[in-house]
């Protein structure tokens, strides 16, 4: 079963993410199931393992820290727009610790396969066999996804956003998995 472990993001941002996507509307393709999040990891996990997988997650620990949006938009692993969130040591400490604590409870026959646009990407490779996917450890980027855009609306977009700047404290992440649809499974509040 496919389980993300994210940052929630506070209401406010919410406010503030709609009002920037009003302005691009037209070029918007489809918005994230999930709402906007922060996603730490994504991973396959035997429905099975639960149980342990979030026993490990609560083992974490880990002081709040504030998240600063940065000002500029990516595009995110083919046609997601992101905004990208500064790697604070911090941000970067929890990410670390989730991906390690994450490990153990990847459902390898279940991982979808590495594509063929990282075949030559040797790095990209070696995080994948260790974590299930390539965008991890040190090829990790925090981000916020906003929307997926039609083909080619990124090309005339300006790079350049009014969420720059954004902060908010993070106290907490969430674990969440899919059936049919997204759904909640536990809420772990950072402790030192």
């Amino acid at each position: 079963m496919k389980y993300l472990i994210h940052l929630p993001l506070p209401p406010q941002f919410t406010a503030v993410a709609e009002e920037y996507l009003r302005g691009i509307r037209e070029s918007i393709d489809d918005r994230p199931a999930l709402g906007f999040h922060s996603s730490l990891m994504r991973i396959m996990v035997n429905p099975g393992q639960e149980y342990n997988f979030r026993a490990a997650l609560a083992g974490i620990r880990q002081p709040s820290f504030s998240c600063v949006l940065e000002d500029r938009l990516k595009l995110f692993d083919g046609g997601s727009l992101v905004v990208k969130i500064k790697p604070a040591p911090l941000l970067m400490q929890l990410h670390t610790k989730i991906i390690d604590a994450s490990r153990p409870f990847i459902d390898w026959k279940e991982t979808p396969p590495l594509g063929k646009k990282y075949a030559r990407d040797a790095e990209r490779q070696a995080v994948y066999h260790i974590y299930g996917a390539p965008y991890y450890a040190s090829l990790f980027e925090p981000h916020i996804s906003l929307c997926s855009l039609k083909e080619n609306a990124f090309a005339g977009m300006p790079r350049q956003t009014s969420l720059a700047g954004y902060t908010w404290i993070a106290d907490r992440f969430l674990l969440s998995k899919k059936g049919g649809t997204w759904e909640k499974v536990q809420e772990f509040k950072f402790q030192s």
